[in-house]
């Protein structure tokens, strides 16, 4: 955690509980759906979709 940095309060609330916490993820909203399951491995900082959003009418 860099002392002063915008985003270490938010990677210490994740912490604290033991959630993981990925954080400076520039496109995600480019890249990640309404809907879509993932898989966050805080310990190695990767997002994986593990289900796509289908939406049937």
């Amino acid at each position: 955690m860099t002392n002063g940095s915008p985003l270490s309060h938010t990677l210490a609330l994740g912490r604290e509980p033991g959630m993981p916490c990925v954080i400076g993820t520039c496109t995600v909203t480019e890249v990640i759906g309404f809907g879509e399951r993932l898989r966050v491995d805080g310990t190695d900082a990767t997002v994986e979709i593990i289900a796509r959003y289908i939406h049937l009418r």
